[in-house]
């Protein structure tokens, strides 16, 4: 005697098994690593009066502020996917002193990414970040 199945018993298989699909998708992109890391920029001067701009460009985003009094800048915290590529900052500024640094630094999940220096009195300052090349 062989056991039919019913048309009910159909309908209740069929959602539990799309139901155990969708679980073990999740439980795939639990496994990758994230996407997203947090991003912020510093910039930071001695012997300088104001930092005279400051640049910021994530992917083809770009933002620009100009005569930032103090001797420094920070950028609020942001999440951004790392397949953006690449992040820039640039700063300039007019020192005191002949000795006077000009420091900017990219920041990811707040460790020092990248940083570049410069001394003298008209500084100039950038440093680029290739962000996809910093997971892979």
């Amino acid at each position: 005697m062989t056991k039919k199945f019913s048309f009910p018993s159909i309908w209740l298989a069929l959602p539990m098994m799309v139901f155990s699909l969708f679980l073990i998708s999740c439980k795939d992109r639990e496994d990758e690593p994230s996407q997203n890391v947090e991003l912020q920029f510093k910039v930071m001067g001695t012997d300088i009066n104001q930092i005279n701009a400051v640049v910021t460009q994530i992917g083809t985003i770009q933002d620009s502020k100009f005569n930032l009094p103090g001797q420094e800048f920070t950028s609020p915290k942001s999440v951004v996917n790392r397949n953006v590529g690449s992040v820039q900052l640039s700063a300039t500024a007019t020192g005191t002193k002949d000795a006077a640094t000009l420091t900017v630094l990219i920041l990811l999940n707040g460790q020092v990414a990248s940083k570049n220096v410069v001394n003298g009195k008209n500084l100039s300052v950038s440093t680029t970040l290739q962000l996809y090349q910093q997971y892979h």
